[in-house]
Parts: structure tokens; sequence; C-alpha cells
């Protein structure tokens, strides 16, 4: 049975700005991971966003990126 494929909630480019100009915020047990958390405002309510890099001396690889639930 094939598993239903997530949909896009942010374009390619948003993606790059993000790794570009996000602060990155080292993890701890890897080497060279890295965590961005990004806040997107829809209206007035905000989501953020955690996306997991991996940094390579030739390129950054985006390993996912998922919606944070708000805790209450």
């Amino acid at each position: 049975m094939r598993r239903p494929e997530h949909r896009r909630f942010a374009s390619k480019e948003w993606f790059e700005s993000q790794v570009r100009y996000g602060e990155w915020i080292k993890e701890r047990e890897k080497p060279n991971y890295y965590r961005i958390y990004a806040t997107v405002y829809d209206g007035i309510k905000s989501i953020t966003i955690l996306i997991v890099i991996e940094l390579y001396p030739s390129h950054v690889l985006v390993h996912h990126a998922h919606v944070l639930k708000k805790r209450k």
C-alpha cells in the first residue's frame, strides 16, 4: 500500500532564505547538525517551523522540516 505524500507548506526559495539568513542552533549530540526555528505569521496567528540541516564543506543538506505544535 502506498503512503500518502505530504503537501508542501513553503516554497523552495523560502527554505533557501531561512537556511541563508536564519539563526543556526548547533545540535549537541551530532556534529555538523543544526536546527533553525522559523516563525511564520498567518494573519494574527504565528506558526513555528523547525528545519533540521547538516553542514558539509561543499553544501548544506536539509534533512526535514515540520510545523511545531504550540504548547498550551
